[in-house]
């Protein structure tokens, strides 16, 4: 199985970490996971 997990940001790159450890941490159950990081910067 394969899930994709969309995460919408703005000045937040201190939190991507730890939420990148509970993503490696959650992928030991046999899912290919896909992150995907984008800046929700608009002018």
């Amino acid at each position: 199985m394969k899930i994709s997990i969309l995460t919408a940001t703005y000045n937040r790159a201190n939190l991507l970490e730890k939420l990148y450890n509970s993503i490696v941490e959650n992928s030991n159950y046999g899912i290919e996971i896909e992150w995907l990081i984008m800046d929700d910067r608009f002018k």
